[in-house]
């Protein structure tokens, strides 16, 4: 129990430390017991980071999201989708991000959003 509690310890000061969280895990991975789950991104999590990012540049506190879905376009076009939960002047109300990407090129085409007022 002991050595799990530092190895999961170890791990979390690792993530700290490596701005990498795969990375992080790839070097720990050896020293956790077998007992230690240790699960990689999702494949969204880059651009969960952007639609978080474009709502705090828009001034909103970001309160939790939740992951919709991929939407595939074209070969080369797809939508990741995304809700989250923000707060502006103490009005707590629901943000649509839509992060427009390459899939082929792991390239940005565009971000969009849409409020939802209750």
């Amino acid at each position: 129990m002991k050595s799990t509690r530092l190895s999961l310890l170890a791990l979390l000061m690792a993530a700290i430390l490596v701005p990498e969280r795969a990375e992080a895990t790839r070097i720990l991975e050896p020293f956790l017991p077998s007992s230690v789950s240790v699960s990689q991104e999702p494949s969204y999590a880059k651009w969960s980071r952007l639609a978080v990012q474009e709502a705090q540049k828009r001034q909103y506190r970001v309160l939790d999201y939740r992951y919709i879905g991929l939407k595939e376009l074209s070969p080369y076009a797809a939508e990741q989708q995304f809700k989250l939960w923000v707060q502006q002047n103490e009005e707590p109300f629901s943000l649509y991000v839509t992060v427009r990407y390459n899939p082929k090129s792991d390239k940005l085409i565009r971000i969009s959003t849409k409020e939802s007022h209750p």
